[in-house]
């Protein structure tokens, strides 16, 4: 499968020759007094890579140059490389010795680091392809994948990789394999097939975000990362906006990223307007609208017996819920109807985590709130904001801010409460529906299961898009890149809010599924 590189065998031959200042006459004449006959004539093919010393005069030949059989054939000598001198950021002692008044800037030299260890590790794998590593290439590709790399579940769950233990001879079992399948395949398809083993280290991989920096502060370094991603790479960026937001979230930063933009720009905070600038930048430079990274909802449909999916119903939004009540030293337990308000004031971490960011309430008074209102009301903020000391004297966006970058948690376990009651009360019409049928003597009935596809946040939708990428191939993943709707939407950017761009142009697919 891997090819011997000849060309490099016959370059490090001539140079260790050059070295013992031998001429390839000499060379032949000490094999021939080893009664290995040789020619001088031999000894340029050899240099000039037409062929390839024969098996019986390897031996001798190493020992006339002063090298292994292993570092002929690796056409180098084997080198002790310092790699933490290279990769000087996995070196704690290196970023220890920086200066303490901050003169540089750690992110760019994070990311110059990153560029050197993506790049040398692309570079490695592709002679991969064409032959095996040398033993100086693969300590470095060993080194390069343990630190800035991880598996993807594609590859440890590959024929043959699940039984190996380390993950780094997982990787390397899975590239042969791999090749050893696509041997027929061009070499572009090859690596795409490659791509879909590994993926990089959650701090090593390209963030969204990091283009909100680029448009504010026009960051080259974050350009020449990313016009260095593959084309599929910049489409899952791009893709990725159909959940996360594509700016800075001044819920997540409070007020004085707000002030710091303004500074920056001149200009007040307009949420939609860096959001267009993030967007723009992204198609600009190559990113398309991929289908194949968009969520989806998968309609699982099949005859089913009614029963069971009465019975699954019955469990999830009508059985009795258990309560336990201290009564003196005898806890007493009871059974209560399975209403919302029951599994309300029955969910006592939501009723806890409410208590403790605002002013305490009953259950029934959390429940009443929690009720009537989808997000956090004016009213609550600025409770919470009272409470601990939040300047309210401000610009409401300014309190706001401050306010919501401190109830990350208590968001998402509001919103978390509101689509699961949500999802409970299209599951008890679906019970009433179902019920009067058994009754009536039905035994099945074709079920339609709604089931979401997708990630809540970037870090879920990178691992789904590695996820997804397996069931494509090279041309496939290109044919996936809806061009049209892309120049589009480039060109209504103007006019569209974030929530038009994700309804219009980045709204979850439906794909059909016979559930047996």
């Amino acid at each position: 499968m891997n090819k011997i590189d000849s060309i490099k065998i016959g370059n490090f031959i001539k140079t260790l020759r050059c070295d013992l200042k031998l001429s390839q006459d000499d060379l032949a004449k000490k094999l021939c007094e080893q009664y290995l006959q040789t020619s001088a004539k031999a000894v340029s093919d050899w240099e000039n890579g037409k062929t390839l010393p024969d098996l019986d005069k390897i031996s001798t030949l190493c020992k006339i140059l002063g090298v292994t059989v292993d570092e002929l054939m690796d056409g180098e000598k084997k080198k002790e490389i310092d790699f933490l001198k290279k990769y000087s950021i996995l070196n704690p002692s290196y970023i220890n010795s920086l200066p303490s008044d901050r003169n540089f800037n750690l992110f760019d030299i994070y990311q110059e680091q990153y560029i050197l260890a993506i790049d040398t590790f692309e570079s490695l794998l592709e002679k991969y392809i064409q032959r095996e590593l040398t033993s100086n290439e693969k300590k470095e590709f060993d080194f390069l994948f343990n630190n800035f790399f991880q598996l993807t579940d594609y590859c440890r769950n590959l024929d043959g990789a699940m039984n190996i233990q380390d993950e780094c001879s997982k990787l390397h079992y899975s590239i042969k394999y791999t090749l050893l399948q696509f041997k027929e395949c061009k070499i572009q398809e090859q690596i795409w097939e490659l791509k879909k083993l590994f993926m990089p280290k959650e701090d090593a991989d390209f963030q969204l975000y990091f283009i909100h920096d680029f448009v504010l502060n026009s960051s080259s370094i974050i350009e020449k990362r990313f016009k260095k991603l593959d084309f599929w790479q910049k489409d899952m960026i791009l893709t990725a906006i159909q959940v996360c937001d594509p700016t800075y979230d001044e819920a997540q930063s409070g007020s004085k990223y707000l002030k710091r933009h303004e500074e920056l720009t001149g200009k007040p905070y307009d949420r939609e307007s860096e959001n267009r600038k993030v967007i723009k930048f992204l198609i600009d430079n190559g990113a398309c609208i991929n289908k194949n990274y968009l969520n989806f909802y998968l309609i699982k449909k099949g005859n089913k017996r009614l029963i069971d999916r009465i019975e699954e119903l019955y469990l999830e939004c009508k059985r009795p819920l258990d309560v336990y009540i201290k009564d003196g030293e005898e806890t007493k337990h009871y059974k209560v109807e399975n209403t919302p308000k029951n599994r309300f004031i029955h969910d006592s971490l939501l009723v806890n985590s409410l208590n403790y960011y605002f002013n305490e309430r009953t259950p029934l008074e959390w429940y009443e709130i929690i009720k009537k209102n989808e997000e956090i009301p004016n009213d609550l903020l600025l409770e919470y904001a009272k409470k601990n000391n939040i300047d309210t004297n401000r610009e409401w966006i300014y309190v706001e801010a401050d306010i919501r970058f401190c109830l990350v948690g208590i968001r998402k376990q509001w919103n978390e409460y509101k689509e699961k009651e949500k999802e409970i009360e299209i599951h008890t019409k679906e019970f009433e529906d179902l019920f009067p049928r058994l009754e009536s003597g039905e035994k099945y009935y074709q079920s339609e299961k709604k089931v979401y596809c997708g990630g809540k946040d970037f870090l879920e939708q990178r691992n789904n898009f590695y996820e997804w990428n397996q069931y494509c191939t090279f041309e496939e993943i290109k044919k996936a890149r809806n061009k049209k709707a892309t120049k589009e939407l480039y060109e209504r950017l103007d006019t569209l809010t974030l929530d038009d761009i994700r309804k219009e142009y980045l709204h979850p697919l439906e794909e059909e599924e016979n559930d047996k």
